[in-house]
């Protein structure tokens, strides 16, 4: 337990690192770049966004849940995602031109040329990613991961200062991913520097194919608004969802995928039986659900100021539009760690049965809103968010003997807490705005501070198991300042 602990604070500070990089880089990108320069880009991105599912080809779960790993199934994997990669750089280029087309806009074009080259670099170090990840050896990948996103930033904003308009964020991560690659070289060559076999390729294609096929779907699903949007209400639209977007998929992209990553391998290894892994998914959910519930809590009601303070008065038109999609945020908190539950199982082929009853709901809806305006689009995006959750209901009922209604009372203290310490905030926010008329960011920083030190006495009055992971935190802390030199217990 205490290695799958440090494993996740590792990964968290890893994945807030990057947020705190990336999020940077977005502040600056938002005074360089127009909503039309982001929604061209965007759209490309989308592109290949669809291409990464393809070439990952479930390899790194493959290799996660892979109980007798080789050398050869790992030379096999790589293979693998070597040919998907390679095969995908070149349908890039063959599209780009089309697409451009189809859209009237040549820098779409442009920028999937550049991120064409990505897939050439990819696969290098992708096994050896996963080698790491399933040994929980997420110290090395902090490292790796800290100093691609730091070169990545700056190559970014430095190619948006001189005039490279939405090819600056491709440019970025390309450089990016050469350093990911330096850094996998350095600090595991046997995983890297290999050479492709073939020998278990038929393995990694049955398992890999099941997952990719869903994955596949799903991402899509979640990139059709993207097309749809940029097709039938225009650019300047499709910029405003991609803002909305990125702060949402932030907490999914630097918590949530945290947790995910390392919870699949600690499933795994314990190799528990399905039946048995209820208990820790109940458990874990209530840590999950109280960052969840409070990340996305907070963008409903601070929406308004979230939007002027990081992105300025220019981006306004996304506040109804990041406040509709946070809802979907709050719905999905129960049933965050079924993928990761079925990954450690071996079960690819239910969450296949997942995105092929939520994709073409979430498809359909988008195109129906799409008819009226940009807010529909999101409503009807998060109303078609009910298909995916009665899958997901249904298979995990089946597998762990997943019951909602016990959930719901796992998650019941978690709710009063995070809602006490947001209506805490909201009063802070009304007095603060109509009261005082303080700046939007005083205002973010007042109420912040409010719901933080509401809701930290509440986890510890309360008994929340959110308390035993703070306490721990606690003390790791004065046992460090203990051993620094000149302290009073040194």
């Amino acid at each position: 337990m205490n290695s799958v602990r440090k494993a996740v604070f590792i990964t968290l500070g890893q994945r807030y690192t990057a947020f705190l990089i990336q999020f940077a880089t977005s502040l600056v990108l938002a005074r360089l770049l127009t909503p039309e320069e982001t929604g061209i880009f965007s759209l490309a991105a989308a592109a290949v966004a669809i291409g990464h599912m393809l070439r990952d080809f479930g390899v790194g779960e493959y290799i996660i849940q892979e109980k007798e790993l080789t050398l050869d199934k790992i030379r096999a994997a790589y293979a693998m995602t070597l040919s998907m990669s390679w095969a995908i750089a070149l349908c890039l280029v063959l599209l780009a031109s089309p697409l451009a087309r189809a859209y009237d806009e040549p820098g779409v074009a442009n920028v999937l040329y550049l991120l064409a080259i990505n897939f050439v670099l990819l696969p290098i170090g992708s096994t050896a990613f996963a080698v790491l990840s399933k040994h929980l050896e997420f110290g090395k990948i902090f490292f790796i991961q800290l100093a691609a996103n730091l070169v990545g930033a700056a190559t970014t904003i430095t190619a948006a200062l001189n005039g490279m308009s939405y090819m600056s964020p491709a440019l970025g991560s390309i450089v990016s991913i050469l350093v990911t690659v330096i850094g996998l070289i350095i600090v595991s060559p046997q995983n890297t520097l290999i050479f492709p076999a073939f020998g278990h390729m038929r393995k990694v294609a049955r398992f890999g194919g099941t997952l990719t096929a869903g994955r596949l779907i799903d991402q899509c699903a979640n990139r059709a608004p993207d097309f749809i949007v940029s097709a039938m209400l225009g650019f300047h639209e499709a910029g405003l969802l991609s803002k909305a977007t990125s702060l949402l998929s932030a907490f999914y992209d630097f918590v949530g995928s945290a947790v995910l990553s390392v919870a699949a391998p600690a499933l795994a290894r314990s190799g528990k039986p399905a039946h048995e892994l209820k208990h820790d998914y109940y458990l874990a959910i209530p840590l999950l659900g109280l960052v969840q519930w409070l990340f996305f809590g907070s963008v409903i009601v601070f929406a308004d100021e979230i939007i002027r303070v990081l992105f300025g008065p220019q981006w306004v038109e996304a506040i109804p539009v990041l406040r509709i999609g946070a809802i979907s945020g709050l719905v999905w908190a129960p049933f965050m760690l079924y993928t990761p539950v079925l990954t450690a199982l071996g079960e690819a082929r239910k969450q296949l049965d997942v995105q092929l009853i939520g994709a073409p709901a979430l498809i359909a809806f988008t195109m129906l809103g799409a008819l009226f305006s940009l807010k529909w689009v999101v409503a009807l995006s998060t109303l078609s968010l009910v298909a995916r959750l009665w899958a997901v209901h249904r298979i995990l009922r089946k597998t762990i003997d997943f019951s909602l209604r016990e959930v719901c009372h796992v998650l019941k203290g978690t709710g009063a807490i995070c809602a006490l310490s947001l209506a805490a905030g909201l009063l802070v926010k009304l007095a603060a705005t109509h009261l005082l008329h303080v700046p939007a960011l005083a205002t973010l920083m007042l109420a912040g501070l409010t719901v933080i030190g509401t809701i930290l006495p509440l986890i510890f009055y309360t008994h929340h198991p959110a308390r035993t992971e703070l306490a721990i935190i606690r003390d790791k802390l004065r046992t460090m300042i203990a051993r620094r030199p000149g302290s009073l217990g040194s």
